[in-house]
């Protein structure tokens, strides 16, 4: 049996609302790696502080540069430095604390993302909603072919997914008459 038929979404308006919400996404995004790269020099500024200042009143700090230096302030640095710090090193100190604390609680608000870095899942899931299984089994390889056909051109812009495409397909499919009407030939 050959047959022939065509898909198009009958409203592609979902896809223009699903775009500019990703857009939207992208923006905070990129908000929030500026906000993350601020923060590090913040950081990293206060920290040269701190330890300079536990230089000069001979003091040595148990800060490294690792990925514990959150925990080792938090734990109370004060205590493990000297039994009384001095008034400018516990000042730095306390707001070091208050600057990590703060941008903890920020990260821990940000609300997730529903379509930025899963644009592919999401596009083809709103696709294939609702479909027939036999469906997806014909048109999913030709349809996400030129997706990513797409993607991996030169520029590779994700928003190339929220385009609409009309996809035309032709297919020769071995049949054969059984008692029960018409059924395909499969190596199954």
């Amino acid at each position: 049996m050959e047959f022939s038929y065509g898909l198009e979404l009958k409203d592609s308006s979902l896809l223009d609302t699903m775009r500019n919400q990703w857009k939207e996404e992208k923006e905070e995004s990129e908000r929030r790696l500026e906000k993350n790269k601020k923060f590090l020099e913040t950081r990293e500024t206060l920290e040269a502080e701190i330890k300079k200042i536990a230089d000069e009143f001979e003091l040595h700090a148990p800060y490294m540069p690792s990925s514990d230096e959150i925990i080792v302030f938090k734990r109370g640095l004060s205590a493990e430095i000297a039994p009384e710090i001095p008034l400018p090193l516990q000042e730095k100190i306390n707001i070091w604390k208050k600057l990590v604390e703060s941008r903890e609680q920020e990260i821990n608000n940000q609300k997730p993302f529903k379509i930025f870095g899963n644009e592919e899942t999401i596009i083809y899931r709103n696709y294939y909603n609702g479909c027939n299984p036999s469906v997806k089994q014909f048109t999913k390889n030709l349809f996400e072919g030129q997706q990513l056909a797409s993607l991996r051109s030169e520029n590779k812009d994700p928003e190339l997914l929220f385009d609409e495409y009309k996809v035309k397909v032709t297919l020769t499919i071995p049949m054969r008459k059984t008692e029960n009407g018409w059924r395909v030939i499969s190596d199954n």
